[in-house]
């Protein structure tokens, strides 16, 4: 199994990189496809990420993306002065899995 780094990246520097897993992602997982496809709201994760509120970790073998883990943070509902981060998405690619 090839060794896997990873990596704290901005979603405007891997999102093109990314496009072919996110499509991968949602072949393997999404029900309904004619009306859950893909149509990502690319303002809503760049004003995330530029208010600090995203997160995202990819998964490199080499320099190749093989995967990513993606989280929000906001305010916990109950107790607002704790930031909590919720997952948004996660995937690795099937040759990577064990």
């Amino acid at each position: 199994m090839p060794e896997i780094r990873f990596f704290r990246e901005e979603f405007r520097d891997i999102y093109d990189e990314a496009a072919p897993l996110l499509k991968a992602h949602w072949d393997e997982i999404a029900k309904n496809k004619q009306l859950l496809y893909i149509n990502t709201d690319m303002g809503a994760y760049q004003r995330a990420e530029d208010a600090k509120r995203l997160v995202i970790v990819t998964a490199r073998s080499g320099f190749r993306l093989v995967g990513y883990f993606v989280w929000a943070l906001n305010p916990h509902p109950h107790y607002k002065h704790v930031t909590v981060a919720e997952e948004d998405l996660h995937y690795l690619l099937p040759e990577f899995r064990k």
